[in-house]
């Protein structure tokens, strides 16, 4: 693993089991691609959430982050 992409994971490590308020940017099949506030589209990693249902492109949602990798988190509503 290059340094950059380690020193990534281990930053979005310390998010593992904090909540946070998210951007729901699009809904697929695998369900909602967010963005916490400090992310920015296209350039910044997502958060994944599985549980899109009710949500819309657009909408804010409270997440518990549940996992990471070097570029982005996975979350449960909450």
């Amino acid at each position: 693993m290059e340094v950059p992409a380690e020193i990534s994971a281990v930053r979005l490590a310390r998010r593992v089991g904090k909540r946070m308020t998210v951007l729901v940017d699009e809904i697929d099949e695998q369900g909602a691609v967010c963005r916490s506030y400090a992310d920015a589209p296209e350039i910044d990693g997502m958060v994944f959430v599985a549980d899109a249902e009710g949500l819309q492109v657009g909408d804010f949602v409270e997440v518990e982050i549940t996992a990471s990798d070097e570029h982005d988190l996975w979350g449960e509503r909450v």
